[in-house]
């Protein structure tokens, strides 16, 4: 009796155990495909592939140049206002040129000068001579009025008396005296009249001789006024060699990098001697495998874990999707642009860092990203 009870006993809670995993079983498999079909857990495209850049283009100092560097200013992480000099190339030659060229300019200016003098001299003479011509004209004008009006008065005096003479009233020598005065005043005043033309004649001669020598001068001062356009030009020329031997900053910002040449190396034209990093909002550019290509999509968060402050001790930087490319590059990668980044204040974000980026690029269910994980290995094996 015992023994069959025991049996009972032992059959019963045999099939509780049972039923109790077997419910455990169930319930446990109800919420695994509940989590399997229903649940959505986040899809990530990840890459170790970036790097921090300043917002603004970088911007390279070069030589405009070929020479040999004489200073060099520029020094790595200084900040630079744009304008200022960091690098000095040899420029003694050009120096001395333009000096050189300054004094010819000089000399020039000072011929302009004289010539200008000389006309003006040239002109107040003239001026002179005409007025001394016009007192001299009117002069002889007057004397040649005064003999007229005298020959006049002795000529009609002389037809007044004409029938006396003709009668022998008066005697015939004073007829000849009459004659005689009236042939000297009109002799005079015919001298008078050749000496007002002879006084044209000079003056005209005098401003044509003046006109003559004043267009020489104008010709000299154009030829020296054409040379001293040309000076002009060349000095402007070497003082804008002299200036490209002294190499400024294009931008304010940052120095992020200074080249290899120092004192006394000789650089060629166009060859990079610093990096300019402008002050402005740090930006992220990441490469992603083509596969990202179609399921980036701008807006997308991002989080950044920076090489440089351990994620665990800085925490993690989050940024948005800005600007994604529509083709890859060589190496078969996609670039994208993060912007808005934000982190601890302990993070110092600035150009050249790196680091890890994922973007969440969609949510789903894990029963997609099984049957995404087959497809996948299917395609594998039938290639």
């Amino acid at each position: 009796m015992s023994f069959h009870r025991t049996t009972e006993l032992l059959d019963t809670d045999t099939f509780r155990v049972w039923s109790i995993l077997s419910t455990v079983l169930a319930l446990f498999l109800v919420f695994w495909l509940g989590w399997l079909f229903l649940a959505e857990v986040d899809v990530i495209e990840v890459t170790d592939t970036a790097r921090l850049e300043s917002a603004d283009s970088v911007h390279p100092v070069e030589s405009a140049v070929q020479g040999r560097i004489v200073e060099v200013l520029a020094l790595l992480e200084q900040p630079v206002e744009e304008g200022e000099i960091l690098f000095r190339l040899e420029s003694e030659e050009q120096a001395f040129e333009v000096e050189e060229a300054r004094l010819r300019l000089a000399t020039r200016h000072a011929e302009v000068e004289l010539i200008q003098r000389e006309m003006l001299s040239l002109e107040k003479r003239l001026g002179a001579e005409t007025q001394h011509a016009e007192r001299e004209t009117l002069r002889a004008r007057g004397k040649q009025a005064v003999e007229d009006t005298a020959a006049e008065y002795a000529e009609a005096e002389l037809d007044q008396l004409q029938p006396l003479f003709k009668s022998g009233l008066m005697p015939r020598r004073e007829q000849l005296h009459l004659e005689a005065a009236a042939a000297k005043h009109r002799a005079q005043a015919e001298t008078e009249r050749l000496n007002i033309d002879s006084i044209a004649a000079h003056l005209e001669a005098e401003r044509q001789e003046t006109a003559a020598m004043i267009a020489q001068l104008q010709r000299e001062e154009a030829t020296a006024r054409g040379a001293i356009e040309d000076l002009t030009k060349h000095i402007e020329h070497l003082e804008h060699e002299v200036e490209e031997r002294e190499i400024r900053a294009p931008v304010d910002g940052r120095i992020g990098w200074v080249g290899p040449p120092r004192v006394g190396s000789v650089v060629d034209a166009g060859q990079r001697l610093a990096e300019i990093v402008p002050a402005s909002d740090v930006r992220a550019i990441a490469s992603f495998p083509k596969s990202a290509l179609g399921r980036l999509r701008t807006d997308q968060t991002a989080t950044i874990r920076l090489d440089a402050f351990p994620w665990t001790q800085f925490g993690t930087v989050t940024a948005r999707v800005h600007r994604i490319a529509t083709e890859t590059d060589e190496d078969e990668r996609v670039r994208v642009e993060l912007t808005d980044l934000s982190g601890s204040p302990k993070l110092k974000l600035e150009h050249g860092l790196t680091g890890l980026v994922e973007i969440e690029v969609e949510r789903v269910s894990p029963w997609t990203l099984l049957l995404r994980a087959a497809g996948d290995s299917f395609r594998a094996q039938s290639i």
